[in-house]
C-alpha cells in the first residue's frame, strides 16, 4: 500500500507541476465516500460481505488507494499525450511538434 501511495503523490505532484491539479482532487474527493462505504461493508460484515473488522478497514483503504493510483495514472499519461502535441513556451521561445521555431 505504501508504494502506490507514493506513486500517487508522485502523480499529484506532476500533475501540479503541469498546471492541472483539477483531476486529482476529484479523485481524491470521490475517493473519501467509497473508502467510507468500503469501511462500513467490510468491517461489519454487510450485504453478504464477511465480517473482516479491523482487516476489512485496512483491505478497503488499500483497494481505495489503488483505484486513486490507476486514476490518476490514467490521467498522467493523457496529460502527457496532450502535452507532447501542443507548443510549450520555454524561456522565452516556443518548442514543440507544430510550433514555428
Amino acid at each position: 500500500m505504501a508504494g502506490t501511495a507514493l506513486w500517487l503523490d508522485a502523480i499529484r505532484n506532476f500533475m501540479g507541476a503541469v498546471n492541472r491539479p483539477e483531476p486529482i482532487l476529484w479523485i481524491t474527493l470521490a475517493a473519501i465516500p467509497l473508502n467510507a462505504l468500503l469501511v462500513y461493508l467490510l468491517v461489519y460484515g454487510k450485504f453478504g460481505l464477511p465480517r473482516l473488522e479491523l482487516f476489512g478497514a485496512a483491505l478497503a483503504s488499500t483497494l481505495v488507494n489503488c483505484a486513486m493510483f490507476l486514476a490518476g495514472l490514467w490521467f498522467a499519461t493523457s496529460i502527457v499525450l496532450s502535452v507532447t502535441t501542443t507548443c510549450l513556451q520555454v524561456s522565452g521561445n516556443w518548442i514543440g511538434p507544430s510550433c514555428d521555431s
